[in-house]
């Protein structure tokens, strides 16, 4: 999936405006769209619908409850999905592992709503934490409570440590447990760019783990930047979705002032296209992930698109 980044409602507007191609929003990669600011001011909602109204898919992550106008957006545009963090449903552990986030009870009666409104939901186990949320039976009992409230997808990880925060996050666990430091360092001895990642036994365990749960559920299940240290992405052995998000987020062109889906042959994957039939030779990424930005977008088109305005 390709990314926009987006500051506030009239720039995303213009900047909408000037392309012949899109990709979904995604509304937020850094910060929370639901956080007590946005009571007042109400700007994630207005981001949202400043896609909509384009027929353009936006992808919301939050940790907090989805307010009843945000909800409402998406399930007037058919390919936006809703994905909801949540770690535990023990209130002690959730309150522990996602300070300032809704309560497990809130984020569940909120899957469900988007859910019976036709919103796409996921649930986003992302990351779990060895010795802390990893206990089988309480990741089971999540997934179950989830699927009931209408979620169809399972975004996962493992918890990874950025070398330069390893101090912070280690202390921030003895305050759960004295223990874990200890453990931690044991487990934690393999490092993928700058930052240390569980040993790849215990993660391929926690991986097929959670693949024969999801899959007795009746979900699907992709993992979140779950790389082996040879750089082998570890969706190929344990995803049971080809998209990320559990369906088809499609990247978007221009007709007339609105948006319409790509022509794909890919299921919208431009990470695992390597022969585009949409005419855009810039998005199949052949197996190796490249970043976009908006400068790119504003460059690409297909030879089909001749005549269509930004």
């Amino acid at each position: 999936m390709v990314f926009v980044w987006v500051n506030f409602p009239e720039g995303v507007s213009r900047r909408l405006d000037k392309l012949l191609l899109s990709p979904p929003g995604y509304l937020s990669p850094t910060s929370d769209p639901f956080q007590s600011v946005n009571l007042k001011y109400g700007l994630s909602e207005k981001v949202i619908k400043v896609f909509v109204e384009r027929n353009l898919p936006i992808l919301v992550v939050t940790k907090r409850r989805a307010s009843d106008e945000a909800i409402s957006l998406l399930s007037s545009q058919r390919d936006s999905v809703l994905e909801v963090s949540l770690l535990a449903l023990k209130e002690r552990l959730r309150r522990f592992l996602s300070p300032g986030g809704s309560t497990s009870g809130e984020l569940l009666e909120s899957l469900e709503m988007a859910s019976n409104k036709g919103v796409h939901t996921v649930l986003r186990v992302d990351p779990i934490l060895p010795f802390i949320n990893d206990e089988e039976k309480s990741i089971f009992e999540l997934l179950r409570e989830a699927r009931e409230r209408g979620v169809k997808h399972v975004v996962a990880s493992c918890l990874d440590i950025p070398l330069r925060i390893k101090g912070f996050v280690l202390s921030s666990l003895a305050k759960w447990d004295s223990s874990l430091p200890s453990r931690y360092e044991i487990l934690y001895r393999e490092r993928i760019s700058n930052s240390l990642h569980a040993d790849i036994a215990y993660r391929r365990r926690l991986f097929s783990i959670l693949r024969d749960m999801t899959e007795s559920l009746k979900l699907t299940l992709s993992l979140c930047m779950e790389f082996t240290q040879d750089g082998r992405n570890l969706n190929e052995e344990y995803a049971t979705s080809k998209n990320c998000e559990g369906k088809i987020m499609p990247i978007s062109y221009r007709s007339g002032k609105s948006f319409l889906p790509l022509p794909c042959s890919n299921d919208g994957s431009c990470l695992t296209c390597f022969g585009p039939t949409c005419g855009v030779s810039e998005l199949p990424m052949r197996g190796e992930v490249k970043y976009l930005s908006y400068s790119d977008f504003r460059r690409m088109s297909a030879p089909w698109m001749v005549g269509l305005s930004s």
